[in-house]
């Protein structure tokens, strides 16, 4: 048989366990917040909050690193420091692509994306494209590198090694798909003359 309690008795208990629980998730709010500020750094160790390479300051924010050339504002993943040792042996500039289209040959979208944002505003669209004499997946225009600006992004095949090459006006990408948003960064830096 349940014991029965007065009044006082059930007011006690009912104070009580509001007390602990508001223990408990003032306790979580400090933990959450505490792991969250842990999270963040641990984030940005190994990257101090800026850099200088030859006259451009990187600014890090967040997962980007954001920099200003010529009054327009760019983000990487990378800066140019981390990128000096990758060799770039291209001849285009970033005003071979003005108010152009820009194709795509690629089968990630991570350094698509990364060379995308940072070149959309002077390029009159982008779009995927298959490289003629070669064999396509999809339903894509096929596209010359005799007349059309393409970046073609892949994995190296057997014998090559990570690099990035130049055919007229395609810019070949070679580089595993951990590396891909590096080595599409490093064209960028060039791309950008930084």
């Amino acid at each position: 048989m349940k014991k029965l309690e007065t009044k006082r008795e059930i007011e006690k208990k009912s104070k009580r366990n509001q007390l602990i629980i508001g223990i408990i998730l003032v306790g979580l709010m400090i933990l959450s917040t505490g792991g969250y500020a842990i999270m963040n750094n641990e984030g940005n160790s190994g990257s101090s909050g800026s850099v200088e390479y030859k006259g451009v300051k990187f600014i890090r924010d967040g997962i980007y690193w954001k920099f200003i050339l010529q009054n327009q504002e760019f983000a990487t993943e990378y800066n140019a420091q981390e990128l000096e040792n990758i060799t770039v042996p291209i001849k285009t500039k970033l005003t071979d692509y003005n108010e152009k289209v820009l194709y795509f040959v690629t089968e990630s979208g991570e350094p698509n994306n990364e060379i995308y944002r940072n070149v959309y505003p002077f390029i009159l669209k982008q779009n995927g494209a298959c490289l003629e004499n070669s064999e396509c997946k999809n339903d894509l225009p096929t596209k010359s590198c005799s007349n059309e600006n393409i970046i073609i992004i892949k994995e190296p095949l057997n014998n090559e090694s990570e690099g990035i090459s130049q055919d007229r006006n395609c810019v070949f990408i070679r580089a595993y798909y951990n590396n891909q948003t590096k080595f599409a960064d490093a064209f960028l830096f060039k791309l950008l003359n930084v």
